[in-house]
């Protein structure tokens, strides 16, 4: 039943590369030495990002009265970590936004649930008062592009044993993938990100965001358990699908992941904060879907 994990490896470079805005402003953005004459510049090559950017600026959430017309005020205004993120989730709306029926997922509903657990890494950074790692936004946005992947070679005997494992069997998503098929969507979701070049913690991030004390173990530079991004992307994935469970009323309810110990014990979350998280993200999240409409 095992799947062809070097044709999974091959299938995981063959989608649609990183837009040139975001790989351009990441490169900008990770220089010690940019300068904001050079994001403007990327910014204005894109002609579907520059209204956007202008939108945003100028919305409720940012207005501060006076009306924002050039790139230079947008990006003063939103701030480049933001506009990063937005380029980011407007570069990747297209892929995301695919029907991925393997997992039962209509069109746009994956694009949804990732934008929900990027939406949560504000909230809980909101919820901390604390700076998260940089990578978290975009690590939670991309987090289940894998899916997209796997899904390509998910034949009905593969699905049928999958669903057995979660219904029956009472296993997580992950561990059915596991046991099934010998691989899961967030290692190839790795491989993803290590093809578009993505920084190395923001690919373990992804890898790891349902193992995450697996992550901190792996991340030399991570002198706290708290600085592993996976922490945030497990927070966000564990939301994202909660918000999600809420709003398909009637529907029959699949087991939830649990909290993993090692996430809770970093962030000092418990079950009660993470209810708390859930019901904030539903309450925002139509509004945030309209930024990138």
């Amino acid at each position: 039943m095992l799947v062809d994990q070097d044709a999974l490896v091959l299938t995981a470079r063959d989608l649609q590369p990183l837009p040139a805005t975001v790989t351009r402003l990441m490169g900008l953005l990770t220089r010690p030495d940019w300068e904001m004459s050079e994001v403007e510049e990327a910014i204005k090559l894109d002609q579907t990002l520059t209204p956007r950017i202008l939108r945003v600026a100028n919305s409720a959430l940012a207005s501060r009265g006076n009306r924002i017309t050039t790139i230079g005020d947008a990006v003063m205004r939103v701030g480049t970590g933001p506009l990063f993120s937005m380029a980011m989730a407007l570069g990747v709306k297209k892929t995301l936004h695919r029907a991925v029926a393997q997992y039962g997922l209509a069109e746009g509903e994956l694009w949804v649930h990732s934008v929900a657990a990027a939406l949560t890494v504000e909230s809980l950074g909101a919820r901390l008062r604390r700076k998260l790692p940089v990578e978290s936004f975009t690590a939670a946005l991309l987090h289940d592009v894998g899916k997209l992947v796997l899904a390509r070679f998910l034949e009905p005997s593969h699905l049928a044993c999958l669903r057995a494992a979660e219904e029956q069997g009472r296993l997580s998503e992950r561990d059915a993938e596991l046991e099934i098929l010998g691989v899961d969507h967030a290692e190839l979701g790795a491989v993803v990100a290590q093809y578009w070049d993505l920084p190395d913690p923001l690919v373990r991030a992804i890898q790891f965001h349902h193992a995450p004390e697996l992550a901190f173990a792996m991340d030399p530079w991570c002198r706290d358990p708290a600085d592993a991004a996976a922490h945030v992307v497990h927070v966000a994935d564990l939301v994202a699908e909660r918000v999600a469970a809420r709003r398909k009323k009637g529907e029959p309810a699949l087991p939830q992941e649990p909290l993993a110990e090692a996430t809770s014990a970093a962030l000092k979350l418990d079950a009660a904060a993470l209810d708390e998280l859930v019901q904030s993200v539903d309450e925002r999240l139509n509004d945030v879907l309209e930024r990138y409409a």
